[in-house]
């Protein structure tokens, strides 16, 4: 940005873990953005959050949207897509979180509606910022790669700010963390033509099995309920072997030396100026709730024929 361009002005919608740990510090701590303000559905957690960030709460979604260029919204998935509705029909570019919605319709409804308005998006698929790993997934060749498999796993909600989310522990990891995940896998070894997915009893653990359409195959592995440290990892076989890619180490680096932070402001200006830009939008989030909403279908059967299996043993 240079020094004759104003900051962009950025509304934020949302009070929860994630809207103080990660988009209020990221919107406020700039010189690139300025966090005009916070809307959240409990008024106590806005107002309690824009005084630690030293902003303005707002009563009402549609004040803030009055006074911000663009909008982040940080809100559960069955809560987002009305509000990105609202902000869609009064021009303002968007910052959304992952899933788009609570299911592929209301997701699909809303990118249509995004394109049909020009209206552009940013997904928060946070380690698609980080310069590192977009470096790592443009050297591998997927019409050469023979496959490979991402792996997400954490103990997030066993303890820490998110184990009381009641959408996280409704939808699980498929819905939480697939998204990242998946997108890696896109990223890495192409379109996606088949998916198959199987779940555990135990440990909230998916694992999809993807074909693609270059000849590729991988799979992604995830559950939020694995003790120990986080583990977010790409590994690639191909003709020069395997080759493994930290994504967790990387995005973590990025972000404490600020990297990520610059790239994250430095897309959301582009978007205010209507630039084209490089990272993953509604449109590519919609690819990945795809397969995640085949994963699901294809988990929920499974568990239904165990069930009616176990039924009639007993």
């Amino acid at each position: 940005m240079s020094s004759l361009e104003a900051p962009v002005r950025v509304g934020l919608a949302g009070a929860g873990p994630w809207a103080r740990l990660f988009h209020a510090p990221l919107l406020a701590g700039g010189d690139r953005t300025e966090l005009a303000g916070v809307w959240a559905r409990r008024p106590e957690a806005a107002r309690s959050l824009a005084e630690d960030f030293g902003t303005r709460f707002f009563n009402s979604f549609e004040e803030l949207l009055e006074v911000s260029d663009m909008l982040a919204i940080a809100v559960a998935p069955d809560v987002q897509p009305e509000l990105a509705l609202t902000a869609a029909a009064a021009g303002r570019p968007l910052l959304l979180e992952k899933p788009l919605a609570a299911n592929l319709d209301d997701a699909t409804t809303l990118v249509e509606t995004l394109d049909e308005l020009g209206v552009p998006s940013l997904v928060m698929l946070t380690s698609r910022f980080a310069p590192a790993v977009n470096s790592f997934l443009a050297s591998v060749d997927s019409g050469s790669t023979f496959g490979g498999r991402v792996v997400d796993v954490s103990d997030a909600l066993l303890s820490g700010p998110f184990s009381a989310s009641p959408w996280r522990h409704r939808d699980g990891a498929l819905a939480d963390i697939g998204p990242h995940a998946i997108d890696i896998a896109l990223a890495a070894f192409g379109p996606v033509a088949e998916t198959a997915a199987s779940r555990s009893e135990r440990g909230g653990f998916v694992m999809l099995q993807l074909e693609h359409l270059g000849g590729a195959v991988s799979t992604v592995e995830l559950s939020l309920e694995v003790p120990g440290p986080e583990q977010f990892v790409l590994d690639v076989y191909g003709p020069d072997g395997l080759r493994r890619c930290d994504l967790h180490d990387l995005t973590r680096r990025a972000q404490e030396s600020g990297e990520l932070a610059i790239r994250i402001t430095s897309a959301l200006g582009d978007l205010t100026r209507g630039e084209r830009s490089a990272y993953p939008d509604a449109r590519r989030a919609l690819e990945g709730q795809t397969i995640i909403d085949r994963a699901r279908q294809l988990v929920e059967r499974a568990a239904q024929r165990r069930s009616g299996s176990k039924r009639s043993v007993s």
